[in-house]
This record gives structure tokens, C-alpha cells and sequence, in this order.
């Protein structure tokens, strides 16, 4: 199909249907009736996007307990990713070896967390201490940036956001504040992906998303125009 990329807003080229919500990353206990969300990406930014995802997904995975409910499956695909004997064919297991051995290699002791580690004291059923692993910053903007810019196409009046738009992160675990009078609109798409969302309709696309993420990770996504903030709007 010839499109615009909702990503990289390159107009007339060739795009698939890109999941906002990582497919992989659904609970097997999603409704088949849920609407999961695509919006149009080029090749380019699909494949990019699903090599981040990919690498999230590890790092994620080990903030989890294989022990809690609604969040034992995450550690398992984690777990499976790094277990050469789940391996397909010898190709498959020489890459689940080689990803156990670098996994190992970048995990370290709790009591050198700096802020971008991600921390979990039970997970692959080792008898260490807490243990963590850097989490590539970069990657995480890249990929909420994608998100937010997905929610976007499906919701807001404007679908694209352009390049006078900046659109900024902020992680929480309880909501600031500031953003208690935001009238927001909630939508649900299961137990792994949610949102509240609210778009100033004079002004589209300037918003503030809230996205969970099986229902622990919670991050602000705000869409703000660079040349002009109107008074009177604060975000």
C-alpha cells in the first residue's frame, strides 16, 4: 500500500501495518475481540522499530516475577528467548546461546543500580542478590515515541504529528498532580496496553497521553507545539 509513514512522515512510499502495541507483547488472555491498533509505517521504520521492541522486551521482562500473576507469561517469553534447548533448529539454539551469554554478561548486583537499571530479585531462578541491567534510554524514547505517535493516527483529529510538534517522556508510578484536572478519555485494550488521552481539539495534535503497560509500567507522553503554546493552555 502507497501511504504516508506515521513515523518518519515520509509521503507517497510503500507501508505495512506497524502495531502500535507490540503483537508479541499481548497477554495470551486478550480478548480476540480487542481492537489491536496499527497505524501505516514504512519498511524502514518497521524493521527499526521491531529491533528495539525486540531488545525492550529482555530488559523489561527481567522487572517482572515469575511468580506474579498477569506478568509470570512476560518472563517466560523472556526466559524462552535466552533457553538454547527452545531453540527450533541448531541455528535457532546458537542464537538463543549467544543471547543467554550477552544477557549474563550486562546484568549486575543491586547495589550498583544506577536510575536507567531495571531491577527484579527473583527472576531466572538464581541464587544471587538483586539483580539488574541497563536500560538503553534511547530505545525507550524511540519506542514510546512510536507509540504515542500510533495512539495519535487512531485517535487525534490531526493524525500525523509534524515536525513543529516536540513530544516529551516522563515515567511515573503515581500520577503527578499537575495532571489531575486533565479531562482524560480512557481506553483499554486488554491487560497488556491502556491509555488515557486527551487532545486539545482547537489545537490537534498538542496532547497528553498516559500509557500502561501491563498495568506496572506507566509513562506521560506530552505533544506540544514548538513555534506556539496558546495562552491559556497548559499542558
Amino acid at each position: 500500500m502507497i501511504s504516508r509513514c506515521v513515523h518518519c512522515l515520509r509521503e507517497n512510499i510503500e507501508v505495512t501495518s506497524d502495531h502500535v502495541f507490540p503483537s508479541s507483547w499481548y497477554p495470551s488472555t486478550t480478548s480476540a475481540e480487542v481492537n489491536r491498533l496499527t497505524a501505516p509505517s514504512c519498511i524502514d521504520c518497521n524493521r527499526k522499530l521491531g529491533r528495539i521492541e525486540e531488545s525492550l522486551l529482555k530488559v523489561f521482562s527481567i522487572g517482572f516475577s515469575p511468580k506474579s500473576p498477569g506478568h509470570s507469561e512476560i518472563y517466560e517469553k523472556f526466559k524462552r528467548s535466552i533457553t538454547e534447548s527452545a531453540g527450533r533448529n541448531d541455528k535457532d539454539k546458537l542464537l538463543r546461546n549467544k543471547a543467554q551469554k550477552k544477557f549474563f554478561n550486562e546484568i549486575f548486583p543491586a547495589h550498583n543500580f544506577p536510575k536507567t537499571a531495571i531491577a527484579n530479585p527473583e527472576n531466572l531462578e538464581i541464587t544471587l542478590e538483586s539483580l539488574g541491567k541497563l536500560l538503553n534510554v534511547e530505545e525507550l524514547n524511540i519506542f514510546l515515541n512510536k507509540m504515542t505517535r500510533g495512539i495519535i493516527y487512531n485517535f487525534a483529529k490531526n493524525k500525523f504529528i509534524s515536525e513543529i510538534y516536540e513530544i516529551t517522556f516522563q515515567h511515573f508510578q503515581i500520577a503527578p498532580k499537575e495532571i489531575n484536572h486533565i479531562p482524560f478519555v480512557e481506553k483499554s485494550f486488554g491487560p497488556g496496553f491502556s491509555f488515557r488521552f486527551w487532545e486539545d481539539q482547537e489545537y490537534s495534535p498538542n496532547s497528553v497521553i498516559e500509557i500502561t503497560i501491563w498495568t506496572k509500567l506507566k509513562f506521560l507522553a506530552f505533544i506540544e507545539n514548538r513555534i506556539l503554546i496558546p495562552n491559556g493552555i497548559t499542558i
